[in-house]
Protein backbone atom coordinates (compact mmCIF):
# COMPACT_ATOMS: atom_id res chain seq x y z
CA UNK A 1 0.00 0.00 0.00
CA UNK A 2 2.86 2.12 0.71
CA UNK A 3 3.81 1.99 -2.80
CA UNK A 4 0.79 3.07 -4.23
CA UNK A 5 0.15 5.77 -1.67
CA UNK A 6 3.44 7.30 -2.88
CA UNK A 7 2.86 7.09 -6.78
CA UNK A 8 -0.69 8.81 -5.62
CA UNK A 9 1.06 11.99 -3.91
CA UNK A 10 3.65 11.87 -6.46
CA UNK A 11 1.01 12.21 -9.02
CA UNK A 12 -0.36 15.43 -7.63
CA UNK A 13 3.16 16.95 -7.47
CA UNK A 14 5.62 15.27 -10.31
CA UNK A 15 7.60 18.45 -10.56
CA UNK A 16 8.86 18.23 -7.14
CA UNK A 17 9.83 14.77 -7.05
CA UNK A 18 13.08 12.54 -8.24
CA UNK A 19 12.36 10.97 -11.06
CA UNK A 20 10.80 7.64 -10.36
CA UNK A 21 12.79 4.24 -11.00
CA UNK A 22 10.77 2.80 -14.17
CA UNK A 23 8.69 -0.59 -13.44
CA UNK A 24 10.81 -3.92 -14.57
CA UNK A 25 9.98 -7.46 -14.55
CA UNK A 26 11.07 -7.47 -10.59
CA UNK A 27 8.48 -5.50 -9.22
CA UNK A 28 9.40 -6.11 -5.99
CA UNK A 29 13.12 -4.57 -6.31
CA UNK A 30 11.17 -1.40 -7.98
CA UNK A 31 9.15 -0.64 -5.16
CA UNK A 32 11.90 -0.87 -2.33
CA UNK A 33 13.65 1.54 -5.08
CA UNK A 34 10.42 3.68 -5.20
CA UNK A 35 10.15 3.50 -1.21
CA UNK A 36 13.91 4.14 -1.19
CA UNK A 37 13.77 7.23 -3.26
CA UNK A 38 14.49 10.61 -1.58
CA UNK A 39 11.26 12.59 -2.35
CA UNK A 40 12.48 16.13 -2.46
CA UNK A 41 15.82 15.93 -4.33
CA UNK A 42 15.98 17.98 -7.57
CA UNK A 43 15.32 16.44 -10.90
CA UNK A 44 17.49 16.37 -13.25
CA UNK A 45 16.03 13.87 -16.04
CA UNK A 46 11.97 13.81 -17.39
CA UNK A 47 9.08 13.04 -14.41
CA UNK A 48 6.27 12.68 -16.33
CA UNK A 49 6.78 10.40 -18.28
CA UNK A 50 8.64 8.11 -16.18
CA UNK A 51 5.90 8.37 -13.84
CA UNK A 52 3.29 7.14 -16.17
CA UNK A 53 5.76 4.04 -17.28
CA UNK A 54 3.91 2.80 -13.61
CA UNK A 55 0.45 2.59 -15.15
CA UNK A 56 0.28 -1.03 -16.29
CA UNK A 57 1.64 -1.95 -12.68
CA UNK A 58 -1.63 0.04 -11.20
CA UNK A 59 -3.50 -0.87 -13.18
CA UNK A 60 -3.08 -4.95 -12.52
CA UNK A 61 -3.09 -3.68 -8.92
CA UNK A 62 -7.07 -1.99 -9.55
CA UNK A 63 -7.98 -5.00 -11.28
CA UNK A 64 -7.89 -7.00 -7.99
CA UNK A 65 -11.16 -5.49 -6.56
CA UNK A 66 -12.57 -9.26 -6.72
CA UNK A 67 -10.10 -10.34 -4.33
CA UNK A 68 -10.75 -10.30 -0.83
CA UNK A 69 -6.59 -10.02 0.10
CA UNK A 70 -6.89 -6.87 -0.69
CA UNK A 71 -7.75 -3.43 0.45
CA UNK A 72 -10.16 -0.98 -0.26
CA UNK A 73 -7.38 1.61 0.47
CA UNK A 74 -4.71 0.10 -1.47
CA UNK A 75 -7.29 -0.07 -4.56
CA UNK A 76 -8.21 3.74 -3.63
CA UNK A 77 -4.33 5.38 -4.01
CA UNK A 78 -3.87 3.04 -6.84
CA UNK A 79 -7.03 4.60 -8.76
CA UNK A 80 -6.33 8.17 -7.19
CA UNK A 81 -2.54 7.61 -9.18
CA UNK A 82 -3.84 6.40 -11.87
CA UNK A 83 -6.99 9.68 -12.06
CA UNK A 84 -4.18 12.21 -11.60
CA UNK A 85 -1.88 10.40 -14.60
CA UNK A 86 -4.89 10.88 -17.14
CA UNK A 87 -4.60 14.40 -16.18
CA UNK A 88 -1.21 14.39 -16.62
CA UNK A 89 -1.57 12.82 -20.22
CA UNK A 90 -4.61 14.82 -20.98
CA UNK A 91 -3.01 17.87 -19.88
CA UNK A 92 0.81 17.70 -22.19
CA UNK A 93 0.36 18.04 -25.69
CA UNK A 94 2.25 15.16 -28.13
CA UNK A 95 6.22 14.67 -26.69
CA UNK A 96 5.18 17.06 -23.49
CA UNK A 97 5.75 13.99 -21.42
CA UNK A 98 9.19 13.96 -22.12
CA UNK A 99 9.84 17.95 -21.59
CA UNK A 100 12.09 18.96 -18.52
CA UNK A 101 10.23 21.75 -18.64
CA UNK A 102 7.05 19.87 -17.82
CA UNK A 103 4.65 21.93 -15.30
CA UNK A 104 1.78 19.85 -13.66
CA UNK A 105 -1.99 20.84 -13.76
CA UNK A 106 -3.25 22.85 -11.43
CA UNK A 107 -6.37 21.22 -11.13
CA UNK A 108 -10.04 22.13 -11.24
CA UNK A 109 -12.61 21.66 -13.36
CA UNK A 110 -11.65 19.33 -16.73
CA UNK A 111 -8.53 18.36 -14.95
CA UNK A 112 -8.88 16.91 -11.92
CA UNK A 113 -6.64 16.55 -8.91
CA UNK A 114 -6.59 13.93 -6.50
CA UNK A 115 -4.82 15.19 -3.82
CA UNK A 116 -4.11 12.91 -0.43
CA UNK A 117 -7.31 14.30 1.11
CA UNK A 118 -9.99 12.98 -1.14
CA UNK A 119 -10.33 9.03 -2.04
CA UNK A 120 -12.23 8.13 -5.01
CA UNK A 121 -14.68 5.19 -4.23
CA UNK A 122 -15.60 4.34 -7.62
CA UNK A 123 -13.79 1.27 -7.45
CA UNK A 124 -16.11 -1.75 -8.83
CA UNK A 125 -15.74 0.00 -12.41
CA UNK A 126 -12.99 0.19 -14.53
CA UNK A 127 -10.94 2.72 -15.37
CA UNK A 128 -10.21 4.01 -19.07
CA UNK A 129 -6.43 3.97 -19.59
CA UNK A 130 -5.99 5.32 -23.32
CA UNK A 131 -7.12 8.84 -24.62
CA UNK A 132 -9.39 7.43 -26.70
CA UNK A 133 -11.20 5.40 -24.43
CA UNK A 134 -12.18 8.47 -22.07
CA UNK A 135 -13.04 10.40 -24.87
CA UNK A 136 -15.77 8.05 -25.30
CA UNK A 137 -16.78 7.50 -21.99
CA UNK A 138 -19.89 9.17 -20.78
CA UNK A 139 -18.75 11.83 -17.69
CA UNK A 140 -20.65 11.59 -14.10
CA UNK A 141 -24.06 13.08 -13.65
CA UNK A 142 -23.55 13.92 -10.19
CA UNK A 143 -20.69 13.79 -7.52
CA UNK A 144 -21.09 12.46 -4.25
CA UNK A 145 -18.50 13.82 -1.40
CA UNK A 146 -18.35 11.78 1.97
CA UNK A 147 -16.95 14.08 4.93
CA UNK A 148 -16.62 12.12 8.35
CA UNK A 149 -16.08 13.96 11.95
CA UNK A 150 -13.81 13.85 14.68
CA UNK A 151 -11.92 10.67 14.77
CA UNK A 152 -13.19 9.42 11.52
CA UNK A 153 -11.60 8.38 8.39
CA UNK A 154 -12.20 8.12 4.79
CA UNK A 155 -12.78 4.36 5.17
CA UNK A 156 -13.21 3.75 8.64
CA UNK A 157 -16.18 5.90 9.41
CA UNK A 158 -17.97 4.63 6.82
CA UNK A 159 -17.90 0.36 7.13
CA UNK A 160 -20.59 -1.59 7.84
CA UNK A 161 -22.05 -2.02 11.56
CA UNK A 162 -19.74 -5.08 12.87
CA UNK A 163 -16.74 -4.75 10.88
CA UNK A 164 -15.07 -2.71 12.23
CA UNK A 165 -11.66 -5.04 13.76
CA UNK A 166 -10.62 -5.63 10.04
CA UNK A 167 -10.51 -2.07 9.29
CA UNK A 168 -8.43 -1.76 11.87
CA UNK A 169 -6.00 -4.43 10.06
CA UNK A 170 -6.20 -2.00 6.91
CA UNK A 171 -9.59 -2.02 5.28
CA UNK A 172 -10.18 -5.37 3.93
CA UNK A 173 -12.87 -5.83 1.61
CA UNK A 174 -16.48 -6.22 2.37
CA UNK A 175 -17.09 -3.53 5.03
CA UNK A 176 -17.04 -0.12 3.36
CA UNK A 177 -20.54 1.07 2.23
CA UNK A 178 -19.94 4.09 -0.56
CA UNK A 179 -17.88 1.47 -2.24
CA UNK A 180 -21.37 -0.64 -2.51
CA UNK A 181 -23.43 3.00 -3.15
CA UNK A 182 -21.02 3.82 -6.03
CA UNK A 183 -21.93 0.09 -7.67
CA UNK A 184 -25.65 0.92 -7.17
CA UNK A 185 -24.98 4.12 -9.05
CA UNK A 186 -23.04 4.03 -12.14
CA UNK A 187 -23.15 7.65 -13.39
CA UNK A 188 -21.99 9.31 -10.07
CA UNK A 189 -18.67 10.00 -9.02
CA UNK A 190 -18.17 9.28 -5.14
CA UNK A 191 -15.46 10.63 -2.80
CA UNK A 192 -14.47 10.48 0.40
CA UNK A 193 -12.52 13.07 2.37
CA UNK A 194 -9.94 12.31 5.05
CA UNK A 195 -8.65 15.09 7.43
CA UNK A 196 -7.31 14.74 10.72
CA UNK A 197 -8.51 15.41 14.20
CA UNK A 198 -8.64 15.25 18.15
CA UNK A 199 -10.59 15.90 20.90
CA UNK A 200 -8.02 17.22 22.84
CA UNK A 201 -4.57 19.30 21.90
CA UNK A 202 -2.68 16.75 24.49
CA UNK A 203 -2.13 14.98 21.52
CA UNK A 204 -1.37 16.76 18.95
CA UNK A 205 -2.84 20.55 17.73
CA UNK A 206 -5.74 20.43 15.27
CA UNK A 207 -7.21 23.10 12.91
CA UNK A 208 -10.30 25.20 13.70
CA UNK A 209 -13.41 24.47 11.19
CA UNK A 210 -12.65 27.80 9.46
CA UNK A 211 -9.04 26.04 8.88
CA UNK A 212 -9.95 22.78 7.82
CA UNK A 213 -12.86 23.63 5.47
CA UNK A 214 -10.61 26.35 3.41
CA UNK A 215 -8.16 23.36 3.19
CA UNK A 216 -10.54 21.03 2.27
CA UNK A 217 -12.32 23.30 -0.42
CA UNK A 218 -9.36 23.69 -2.13
CA UNK A 219 -8.93 20.04 -2.49
CA UNK A 220 -12.10 19.69 -3.61
CA UNK A 221 -11.96 21.94 -5.80
CA UNK A 222 -8.33 20.89 -7.78
CA UNK A 223 -10.90 17.26 -8.19
CA UNK A 224 -13.14 18.91 -9.98
CA UNK A 225 -16.00 19.32 -7.19
CA UNK A 226 -18.55 21.62 -8.43
CA UNK A 227 -18.59 21.25 -12.03
CA UNK A 228 -21.49 19.03 -12.18
CA UNK A 229 -24.31 18.76 -9.45
CA UNK A 230 -23.07 17.63 -5.75
CA UNK A 231 -24.27 16.19 -3.04
CA UNK A 232 -22.42 15.82 0.35
CA UNK A 233 -22.86 13.04 2.90
CA UNK A 234 -21.58 13.72 6.32
CA UNK A 235 -20.90 12.43 10.08
CA UNK A 236 -20.95 14.58 13.13
CA UNK A 237 -18.79 17.87 12.93
CA UNK A 238 -17.85 16.78 8.90
CA UNK A 239 -21.57 18.24 8.58
CA UNK A 240 -20.13 21.92 10.23
CA UNK A 241 -17.47 21.10 7.87
CA UNK A 242 -19.50 21.15 4.74
CA UNK A 243 -21.20 24.35 5.74
CA UNK A 244 -18.19 26.14 6.47
CA UNK A 245 -17.26 25.14 3.11
CA UNK A 246 -20.77 26.08 1.70
CA UNK A 247 -20.23 29.84 3.48
CA UNK A 248 -16.79 29.85 1.46
CA UNK A 249 -18.17 28.93 -1.64
CA UNK A 250 -20.70 31.80 -1.42
CA UNK A 251 -18.40 34.56 -1.08
CA UNK A 252 -15.04 32.99 -2.97
CA UNK A 253 -15.82 33.35 -6.92
CA UNK A 254 -13.64 30.98 -7.60
CA UNK A 255 -15.76 28.15 -5.88
CA UNK A 256 -18.92 29.79 -7.07
CA UNK A 257 -19.75 26.62 -9.14
CA UNK A 258 -20.02 24.59 -6.18
CA UNK A 259 -21.85 26.93 -4.12
CA UNK A 260 -24.65 27.24 -7.56
CA UNK A 261 -24.24 22.86 -7.64
CA UNK A 262 -24.86 21.33 -4.46
CA UNK A 263 -27.86 19.64 -4.70
CA UNK A 264 -28.41 17.96 -1.42
CA UNK A 265 -26.94 16.44 2.01
CA UNK A 266 -26.59 13.86 3.91
CA UNK A 267 -26.82 14.05 7.54
CA UNK A 268 -25.84 11.67 10.11
CA UNK A 269 -26.03 12.67 14.36
CA UNK A 270 -24.68 16.40 12.88
CA UNK A 271 -24.72 18.78 16.24
CA UNK A 272 -26.07 21.82 14.40
CA UNK A 273 -26.98 23.34 17.71
CA UNK A 274 -24.06 22.06 19.73
CA UNK A 275 -22.82 19.17 21.09
CA UNK A 276 -22.72 17.63 25.26
CA UNK A 277 -18.54 16.85 24.14
CA UNK A 278 -18.26 20.27 23.55
CA UNK A 279 -20.49 21.54 26.89
CA UNK A 280 -17.90 21.34 29.55
CA UNK A 281 -17.44 23.84 31.74
CA UNK A 282 -14.90 26.75 30.99
CA UNK A 283 -12.50 25.88 33.42
CA UNK A 284 -12.30 22.31 32.87
CA UNK A 285 -11.64 22.89 29.09
CA UNK A 286 -8.76 24.83 29.49
CA UNK A 287 -7.35 22.11 31.64
CA UNK A 288 -8.66 19.23 28.96
CA UNK A 289 -7.15 22.05 26.85
CA UNK A 290 -9.86 20.78 24.17
CA UNK A 291 -9.36 21.08 20.58
CA UNK A 292 -10.72 24.19 18.14
CA UNK A 293 -12.85 22.25 16.51
CA UNK A 294 -14.59 21.11 19.47
CA UNK A 295 -14.57 24.37 21.18
CA UNK A 296 -16.62 25.37 18.42
CA UNK A 297 -19.56 22.98 19.01
CA UNK A 298 -20.54 24.71 22.30
CA UNK A 299 -24.74 24.87 22.26
CA UNK A 300 -23.75 28.50 23.15
CA UNK A 301 -21.37 29.33 20.51
CA UNK A 302 -23.38 32.04 17.82
CA UNK A 303 -21.02 30.43 15.05
CA UNK A 304 -23.22 27.44 14.94
CA UNK A 305 -26.46 29.47 13.79
CA UNK A 306 -24.29 31.39 11.36
CA UNK A 307 -23.37 28.20 9.41
CA UNK A 308 -26.55 27.05 10.20
CA UNK A 309 -28.11 30.05 7.93
CA UNK A 310 -25.99 28.19 4.89
CA UNK A 311 -28.01 25.48 4.86
CA UNK A 312 -31.56 27.07 5.80
CA UNK A 313 -31.43 29.64 2.84
CA UNK A 314 -30.33 27.13 0.34
CA UNK A 315 -33.27 24.78 1.17
CA UNK A 316 -35.60 28.00 1.42
CA UNK A 317 -35.09 28.70 -2.02
CA UNK A 318 -35.61 25.08 -3.24
CA UNK A 319 -31.85 24.27 -4.65
CA UNK A 320 -31.21 22.59 -1.63
CA UNK A 321 -32.81 18.94 -0.22
CA UNK A 322 -31.56 17.48 2.98
CA UNK A 323 -31.79 14.11 5.15
CA UNK A 324 -31.07 13.64 8.68
CA UNK A 325 -30.20 10.95 10.77
CA UNK A 326 -30.53 11.02 14.22
CA UNK A 327 -28.25 8.54 17.43
CA UNK A 328 -31.08 6.64 19.24
CA UNK A 329 -29.08 5.33 21.88
CA UNK A 330 -26.65 6.97 24.25
CA UNK A 331 -22.65 6.74 23.47
CA UNK A 332 -20.28 4.71 25.23
CA UNK A 333 -17.37 7.49 26.09
CA UNK A 334 -15.57 6.04 29.23
CA UNK A 335 -15.23 2.08 29.95
CA UNK A 336 -13.64 0.06 32.54
CA UNK A 337 -13.41 -2.91 34.32
CA UNK A 338 -13.74 -5.13 30.99
CA UNK A 339 -17.06 -3.23 29.77
CA UNK A 340 -18.73 -3.80 32.85
CA UNK A 341 -18.99 -0.33 33.87
CA UNK A 342 -19.22 2.86 31.42
CA UNK A 343 -20.15 6.50 31.08
CA UNK A 344 -22.80 6.74 28.52
CA UNK A 345 -24.16 10.00 27.04
CA UNK A 346 -25.95 11.41 23.98
CA UNK A 347 -23.71 13.33 22.26
CA UNK A 348 -25.59 14.79 19.46
CA UNK A 349 -29.17 14.80 21.41
CA UNK A 350 -32.17 14.98 18.75
CA UNK A 351 -32.95 18.65 19.91
CA UNK A 352 -29.57 19.02 18.28
CA UNK A 353 -29.32 16.55 15.46
CA UNK A 354 -33.05 17.82 13.58
CA UNK A 355 -31.92 21.21 11.68
CA UNK A 356 -35.54 22.51 11.30
CA UNK A 357 -36.31 21.25 7.91
CA UNK A 358 -36.16 18.03 5.60
CA UNK A 359 -36.66 14.64 6.10
CA UNK A 360 -35.43 13.60 9.91
CA UNK A 361 -34.77 9.73 10.62
CA UNK A 362 -34.44 8.14 14.31
CA UNK A 363 -32.50 5.21 14.15
CA UNK A 364 -33.12 3.35 17.67
CA UNK A 365 -30.39 1.18 17.67
CA UNK A 366 -27.67 3.22 16.55
CA UNK A 367 -24.87 5.29 19.03
CA UNK A 368 -23.52 8.39 17.83
CA UNK A 369 -21.15 6.31 16.46
CA UNK A 370 -22.82 3.49 14.73
CA UNK A 371 -25.57 5.88 13.57
CA UNK A 372 -23.08 5.68 9.57
CA UNK A 373 -22.89 2.58 10.16
CA UNK A 374 -25.59 0.57 8.10
CA UNK A 375 -26.13 -3.55 9.06
CA UNK A 376 -26.48 -4.05 5.12
CA UNK A 377 -27.80 -2.80 2.24
CA UNK A 378 -31.98 -2.55 3.73
CA UNK A 379 -30.69 -0.64 6.92
CA UNK A 380 -32.20 2.67 6.77
CA UNK A 381 -29.08 3.74 7.06
CA UNK A 382 -28.29 3.06 3.73
CA UNK A 383 -31.46 2.56 1.87
CA UNK A 384 -32.78 5.97 2.70
CA UNK A 385 -29.63 8.03 1.64
CA UNK A 386 -29.04 5.43 -1.52
CA UNK A 387 -32.90 6.42 -2.29
CA UNK A 388 -32.37 10.40 -1.92
CA UNK A 389 -29.31 10.01 -4.28
CA UNK A 390 -31.64 8.51 -6.73
CA UNK A 391 -34.17 11.37 -6.60
CA UNK A 392 -31.76 13.76 -7.07
CA UNK A 393 -30.55 11.89 -10.01
CA UNK A 394 -34.23 11.85 -11.56
CA UNK A 395 -34.87 15.67 -11.06
CA UNK A 396 -31.36 16.11 -12.73
CA UNK A 397 -32.13 13.99 -15.87
CA UNK A 398 -35.88 15.69 -15.78
CA UNK A 399 -34.09 19.32 -16.00
CA UNK A 400 -32.17 17.89 -18.93
CA UNK A 401 -35.02 16.92 -20.65
CA UNK A 402 -36.75 19.31 -19.86
CA UNK A 403 -33.58 21.99 -21.47
CA UNK A 404 -33.92 19.97 -24.36
CA UNK A 405 -37.21 20.47 -25.08
CA UNK A 406 -37.27 24.02 -25.15
CA UNK A 407 -34.18 23.96 -26.46
CA UNK A 408 -36.06 21.91 -29.36
CA UNK A 409 -38.82 24.09 -29.40
CA UNK A 410 -36.70 27.69 -30.36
Amino acid sequence: MQVTRILANVSCYPENYQPLPLPVQAPEADQKALLKAPLKAPLKLPRAATLIHWRPWLAQISETRASHAASWKLLSHARRALLNMATIEEHCEAGALDDTRWQRPVGGPGMPIWNHNIMPMNLHEELPQSREARAEASPPKMDIVFIHGLRGGAFSTWRYHGEELPYRKGGEMGGCWPVDLAGELPDVRIMSVKYKTRITDWSGYTLSIEDLGSHIITRLHAAGVGARPVVFVTHSMGGLLMKQMLQYAREDPKYAAMYQNVRGVVFYSTPHFGSWLANVPPGLSTLVRTAPGVDQMRSTNNYLETLHQEVRALHQRGQLDVLSFAEGKTTPVMEVWSQRLSLKVDIVPMESSYPGFGEYVILPHTDHVTTCKPRDKDDPAYRKTRDFARRILNELDQEAASHSSHSNDS
